[in-house]
């Protein structure tokens, strides 16, 4: 199974969310770290993960990038070359190629291992704030601040499609497993699914009324849900390009999504510090906790048993499915829900941005605020590695998940992405304006 990225942040909190589990492994009742990896001199804002885990790469504010032995900590590489801070890194499904987007509107493709930059694909007018490769290895997608998307080869850089139809920044963008849909996250309340050969908008998904801030396919890429600053979480046919249903239950703004393993369940993290899970064939709600502080991360671990849930409080919590189904949808009170936690992990001195996962789930990697990472073994808990290096804080905005054998961006059991910030956005210029029924518009 592939190492996962998922995204995640705390900008008033500092602590470390694990959003993934192995199936099967003792899980501990607090982590102690193995390593800090050091060098970065700014923050952090993303970190990947090699397909076969062998390396960890790291992007910060201090415009490098950097690539670490997973297993001892030992930097191998660093890249510059950026005009501003790097925002997004992601590795090619091969591992060879880093691909790095950054405040300055560029996606650079360098081979790591030497240091020389493949390729600059410059072409948009604002800061970059999302990134990914296509299953296949072929595409690099990028979302910017100047409210478009491109699709690049990624052996050739050349420009393949520029997609257009936004009114506010990209957020999002991830693939479907399949790799033939690209699904765009926006600031301007839509979500738009497109042919990722041809470049052609097939929809583009619209009912939100503020901006979308999750998306993610279901493992079978049938369904797609969305959470929104709008308080709403909406299920979506990705086939008939209809609104499935409106989630009951919601009542604050969500800032994370997942689906879980066999895609029968989805969960959301909300503002008003609770984690809900839905059944997706009845729309009902069927759970919910009261986190303690606002969840800026979840995931299901890869057996469906355990959510992970990923705090302002600094707290990873691993909840018990099984239990908190029993225990039903109902919260009465305003405390933190106890008797179904399973772990909490902390170390870092300032606010935990990015984490991600080994392919076998055995390590995972957490970026902070603090200007480092560190590695940890998710069975025994302690910190393997601190990877010092950058000079400023990471700050993640997009953790980019790996390919497994299949090539499938995320595990073959979903997706995870949240919003780094949870911060409100302004109406965007140009917005589609509050919809009081959902709609769906086809491309062109």
């Amino acid at each position: 199974m592939s190492g996962t990225l998922m995204r995640m942040t705390s900008r008033v909190s500092g602590l470390l969310l694990l959003l993934a589990l192995t199936a099967g492994t003792g899980l501990p009742a607090s982590g102690q770290e193995r390593a800090t990896l050091k060098g970065h001199t700014l923050a952090l804002t993303s970190l990947a993960y090699s397909p076969d885990g062998k390396y960890l790469a790291t992007g910060s504010h201090d415009r490098t990038a950097r690539v670490w032995d997973a297993a001892t900590g030992k930097e191998l590489a660093k890249v510059e070359g950026h005009g501003g801070a790097i925002e997004a890194v992601a590795f090619s499904p091969d591992g060879k190629t880093l691909a790095t987007g950054s405040y300055d509107g560029a996606v650079k493709l360098w081979d790591w291992a030497t240091g020389k930059e493949l390729s600059s694909l410059k072409g948009h007018t604002n800061m970059i704030r999302s990134m990914a490769f296509s299953p296949d290895r072929r595409t690099v997608a990028s979302g910017s601040h100047d409210t478009t998307i491109k699709l690049w080869d990624a052996a050739t850089g050349k420009e393949r499609a520029h997609l257009k139809g936004h009114g506010g920044a990209v957020r999002f963008l991830t693939f479907s497993h399949d790799g033939k849909i690209l699904a765009a996250g926006s600031n301007d309340y839509t979500v738009s699914l497109w042919d990722a050969a041809t470049g052609r908008r097939q929809a583009t998904l619209q009912g939100h009324e503020h901006g979308v801030r999750g998306v993610a396919f279901s493992p079978d890429d049938k369904t797609l849900v969305t959470g929104s600053m709008d308080s709403t979480m909406r299920l979506w046919d990705v086939a008939k390009r209809v609104e499935q249903a409106i989630l009951p239950g919601t009542s604050s703004e969500v800032l994370c999504v997942a689906f879980s393993p066999d895609g029968k369940l989805v969960a959301a993290g909300s503002v008003d510090y609770s984690l809900k899970v839905w059944d997706v064939a009845s729309g009902k709600q069927v759970a919910a906790v009261r986190v303690g502080e606002r969840p800026r991360g979840l995931a299901f671990s890869p057996d469906g048993k355990t959510l992970a849930t990923a705090s302002m409080d600094g707290l990873t919590k691993l909840w018990d499915v099984d239990a908190i189904l029993k225990r039903g949808p109902t919260v009465t009170t305003t405390a933190p829900t106890k008797g179904h936690e399973r772990a909490s992990f902390k170390g870092h001195q300032a606010f935990v941005t990015a984490v991600a996962f080994t392919r076998d789930d055995k390590i995972v990697a957490s970026g902070s605020h603090d200007n480092t990472a560190r590695l940890w073994e998710v069975a025994t808990g302690k910190e393997l590695a601190t990877l010092k290096g950058h000079t400023g804080a990471i700050v993640t905005r997009h953790l980019t998940g790996r390919q497994d054998p299949g090539h499938r961006r995320l595990r073959p059991h979903g997706q995870v992405v949240a919003d780094p910030h949870g911060s409100r956005d302004r109406h965007p210029q140009g917005a589609h304006q509050c919809h009081p029924r959902a709609r769906v518009r086809a491309g062109r």
